[in-house]
């Protein structure tokens, strides 16, 4: 309960200047630990959400992944987060591309345009596959 009020009061502080890295290293901390806390996790999404365009592909999955592993579906998140990756797909390495698309399936979300994308890029790069 001292973490989940903590990180509550910290994340939603509006004068607080939490970007996309450190709410996503929040969140994987979290579901790492699988710590469900709901109003811990709707701040980081809400923090989220202020810089998701101008984060690495990296935070992203990471994101994503972590809600996905403590069974939580942000849909406004989960849109943005798509968003911003189909933005940068081409920088998506092959972990990213996995923890997404994992994500995305592990809450039965189904957002074609992200699938059909990844499912590209995972295509292209069999090739490049030092086997």
């Amino acid at each position: 309960a001292a973490i989940s009020s903590a990180a509550g009061a910290i994340l939603s502080d509006p004068h607080a200047r939490f970007d996309t890295p450190a709410c996503s290293g929040i969140a994987w901390a979290f579901a790492t630990l699988s710590y469900r806390d709901l109003p811990g996790m709707s701040a980081i999404a809400a923090a989220s959400m202020r810089t998701l365009q101008h984060c690495r592909t990296q935070e992203l999955s990471n994101t994503v992944w972590a809600f996905a592993t403590l069974l939580l579906h942000d849909e406004p998140l989960f849109d943005a987060i798509s968003s911003a990756a189909l933005s940068k797909m081409s920088e998506f390495q092959t972990q990213h591309l996995t923890n997404t698309s994992w994500a995305f399936a592990r809450l039965q979300v189904v957002d074609s345009p992200l699938l059909d994308a990844i499912a590209a890029q995972a295509i292209n790069r069999i090739y490049d596959i030092d086997v």
